[in-house]
């Protein structure tokens, strides 16, 4: 059976893949654009988790002293800003050079952090049939149904889809996939359409177009649309997306902007009273159903590597990453101050690691302590000092 690449992926990391499966990741490297992309991902990020264990062997200081010659700062920021400023640009000299030397990271006389927060997201989603029926999804399980005419089935990778022959009835028949926290799930709709949905995110579709293709999303979904005769249209809290055949990612989660990134093709953004259009690399945020939308060049890979395994992050607030991770991996993760959530970071968190090994990497650029609380939440603090006068 064919494995998935990320399973592959993280047994190499390990240095647990057996010769049949080191044989298939060589050849799914030279033959899939889409694997060879996610190899990629994986590479940086690991990067930068070699980067970062190594830094704890350097002197930041120093570092960072060197870092201050070359840059004349307008303002004085503090000194918490400057360990995170000096250890990323240590990331900077020494990635290239660590992903061709691999480090021996020795051992510890305590628990890492990945012994001690062994969480790891899962392939998993609940579907609701029209009859308000509930279905677990993921990939320890296939399915084959029907409902109201409407054919579905999910295969061993985790996968559900429409079938592409299904007849528009009389009554249009609903489905909703919701994705918990700590998962990520994927579908194909009856117009060949591709969903990815991220953690805390749900779907609500019709199993059959007929007319407007639309969809109405709560949370974080990839999509691409298959061009069509009909527009496809994409409905949140705060704005509707109006698409033909392209693919784009929105992020609509309550009490959050509604944030469309455009990867190819063209969309149109609309509200009540503003409607813009969107060039590929362009992105629009919506801040309420009255507001203009705003437009801005970005760095599409920011917005969408994550449906490849892989988080990346540049000027991103450590506030803003412990939502992230709180979605990934079910649990509760919380800065101790603003003094703490506002932290900025840059660099790649790879999915597929438990939430210990992340928080390691962050643990040692950022100066960061990570403790469970009585109620399974795990507080962000900083770390104090070792000296005592």
């Amino acid at each position: 059976m064919k494995t998935d690449i990320e399973t592959l992926l993280a047994k190499y990391s390990e240095g647990t893949l057996t010769r049949k499966e080191a044989d298939e990741l060589r050849r799914r490297l030279s033959s899939s654009p889409q694997d060879a992309e996610a190899f990629r991902h994986w590479r940086e990020a690991e990067t930068l988790g070699r980067v970062l264990f190594q830094l704890k062997h350097l002197d930041e200081e120093r570092a960072w002293r060197r870092l201050q010659r070359r840059m004349t700062p307008s303002v004085r920021r503090p000194a918490g800003w400057m360990l995170v400023a000096a250890g990323l640009a240590l990331l900077i000299g020494l990635g290239t050079w660590l992903y061709w030397k691999p480090l021996d990271y020795g051992q510890t006389d305590t628990a890492s952090l990945a012994e001690l927060f062994p969480n790891r997201t899962d392939t998993t989603a609940i579907l609701t049939l029209s009859d308000g029926q509930e279905i677990a999804l993921g990939k320890d399980n296939t399915l084959r149904l029907n409902d109201n005419g409407a054919a579905l089935s999910q295969d061993g990778a985790g996968i559900l889809a429409y079938s592409t022959d299904n007849q528009a009835t009389s009554t249009p028949v609903y489905h909703q996939i919701r994705v918990p926290t700590g998962g990520s799930y994927r579908l194909v709709l009856s117009d060949g359409t591709q969903v990815h949905l991220n953690a805390a995110s749900s779907l609500r579709y019709p199993a059959n177009f007929d007319g407007t293709r639309r969809v109405e999303l709560d949370g974080e979904a990839y999509f691409e649309v298959r061009p069509g005769y009909t527009p496809f249209e994409v409905v949140t809290s705060r704005c509707r997306i109006n698409v033909l055949g392209t693919i784009f990612n929105v992020e609509a989660y309550e009490g959050k902007n509604v944030v469309t990134t455009l990867v190819k093709g063209s969309v149109k953004i609309g509200n009540q009273g503003h409607d813009v259009l969107l060039k590929p690399g362009e992105q629009a945020q919506v801040e309420s159903p009255t507001s203009r939308p705003e437009i801005r060049t970005v760095n599409t890979a920011l917005y969408t590597s994550w449906v490849t395994g892989v988080f990346h992050f540049k000027d991103t607030t450590l506030g803003d990453i412990a939502q992230l991770l709180s979605r990934w991996y079910d649990v509760d993760i919380r800065c101790a101050g603003t003094h703490i959530a506002d932290i900025r970071l840059a660099g790649s968190i790879y999915r597929n690691r438990e939430l210990g090994y992340t928080l390691e990497l962050l643990q040692h650029v950022g100066r960061l302590t990570f403790r469970k609380q009585a109620d399974g939440s795990i507080l962000i603090q900083e770390k104090q000092s070792s000296n005592h006068n």
